[in-house]
C-alpha cells in the first residue's frame, strides 16, 4: 500500500513542470513542509512491518531525494521562493535607505549665491550671524550709550531666561563677532 502510494507520488513529481514560481512554492507547500506528502509518508513508514521497512526505507529515501531535487531545479529555474528572496523584494529595512535628492534650488537662493561667490573674487569675506541679537552684542559693545534713543523698547523680546533679544536693525553687531 505504501509502495504504491510512492509510486503514484513519484509519477507526479516527474510530471511536474512549473510555470511561475507561485508552482514551485505550491509544489513545496504540497511535498515538503513539516506536514506535507514525504513527511506523512514518513509516519506510515513507521508503522511499516519490520521485513519490509529494509526495501520502504531506501524507496522513501529515493522519493524524498526525487522531491528536492524537483523542487531545487525549479528554484533554480524561477529563483527562490523563500524568505530570502520575499526580504530581498520587500526591502531589508536593516540596510541603509537611498539617498534622495532635493528638488532644484530657488531662483533667489541661486542669485544670492551668485552674488556671494562675485563679491569673494573681490576679496570680500561674507559674514553671516543671527538674526536676533542680545543687548549687549546690539549696543553695549558698539559703545551705545544706555540713554542712546536706538535703545528703545520698540523692538525688544525678553527670552524665558530674562535676556533681553533685539531684532537687528543694522548689521554692526555681526562685525564685532568677526573680529
Amino acid at each position: 500500500m505504501l509502495q504504491d502510494k510512492i509510486k503514484q507520488y513519484t509519477e507526479e513529481i516527474e510530471q511536474f513542470n512549473p510555470q511561475t514560481s507561485a508552482d514551485v512554492e505550491n509544489f513545496r507547500l504540497k511535498f515538503l513542509v513539516s506536514k506535507g506528502i514525504v513527511k506523512s509518508l514518513f509516519e506510515e513508514f513507521k508503522a511499516a512491518p519490520a521485513d519490509e521497512k529494509r526495501v520502504l526505507g531506501k524507496v522513501l529515501n529515493d522519493f524524498k531525494q526525487l522531491a528536492e531535487g524537483k523542487y531545487q531545479q525549479a528554484q533554480e529555474q524561477f529563483g527562490s521562493t523563500g524568505k530570502v528572496s520575499q526580504a530581498k523584494a520587500e526591502g531589508d529595512l536593516t540596510l541603509p535607505g537611498d539617498g534622495f535628492t532635493l528638488g532644484a534650488r530657488h531662483p533667489l537662493s541661486l542669485v544670492r549665491k551668485e552674488i556671494v561667490e562675485i563679491f569673494k573674487k573681490l576679496g570680500f569675506i561674507v559674514a553671516e550671524g543671527p538674526e536676533i541679537e542680545d543687548d549687549w552684542h546690539n549696543f553695549s559693545a558698539l559703545n551705545f550709550p544706555p540713554e542712546h534713543p536706538a535703545r528703545d523698547m520698540q523692538d525688544t523680546f525678553l527670552s524665558k531666561n530674562k535676556m533681553v533679544m533685539i531684532l537687528l536693525f543694522v548689521r554692526t553687531p555681526l562685525l564685532y563677532r568677526c573680529v
